[in-house]
């Protein structure tokens, strides 16, 4: 796999574009630079229960609703604990806003966490990491083992340390995530 090198960069766009869908799960492909880095494991799409016109995220069981965010380093909670196990600096959290001002951003969701897992009991409503998807026997995607960390661990981590110091609570250039649905 060829690092997009991004160091350079003003911004970083990472594209969460939504592929397909199963009754329960629906799998993503996340891009940069015009190249696909890995696929993302996601629970159904948000959906709109109040009837007002906009999808509603149900926190732990819904994917995250179309939109633009930020991808920011995170430095507490179970994530960051298992980051620090991994000899991680940081864990990864997403935080899907209305408009695209970096700075007067309005969070709707900050909480939402881009993590490893296989299955989308792993998920928690958040995009889960992998190189290698299949259909399980319950008919939802699930990532082969292994290839949620390697994409994890050995892409996106990886990519995103290069771009950060210690001691810093943000990285040096802004890096947002884009989701759009393809299906």
């Amino acid at each position: 796999v060829t690092l997009v090198k991004i160091s350079t960069m003003q911004e970083i766009v990472f594209n969460h574009r939504r592929i397909a869908k199963t009754g329960k799960s629906t799998l993503s492909t996340l891009e940069t630079g015009g190249k696909v880095l890995f696929f993302l494991l996601e629970d159904l799409p948000a959906f709109d229960q109040n009837q007002d016109g906009t999808p509603d995220k149900i926190k732990g069981s819904t994917a995250i609703e179309a939109g633009e965010g930020w991808l920011v380093p995170w430095f507490a909670g179970k994530f960051y604990e298992k980051a620090k196990t991994n000899k991680q600096d940081f864990a990864l959290a997403l935080q899907m806003v209305k408009g695209v001002d970096r700075w007067g951003k309005v969070i709707t969701h900050g909480n939402i966490r881009v993590h490893t897992g296989l299955d989308i009991i792993h998920t928690d409503g958040c995009p889960l990491t992998g190189a290698k998807p299949y259909i399980n026997k319950a008919g939802n995607f699930a990532f082969m083992s292994g290839s949620s960390g390697a994409a994890f661990n050995g892409i996106l981590y990886p990519m995103l340390r290069n771009i950060w110091e210690p001691g810093m609570k943000d990285f040096k250039v802004p890096v947002k995530w884009v989701v759009d649905e393809h299906f």
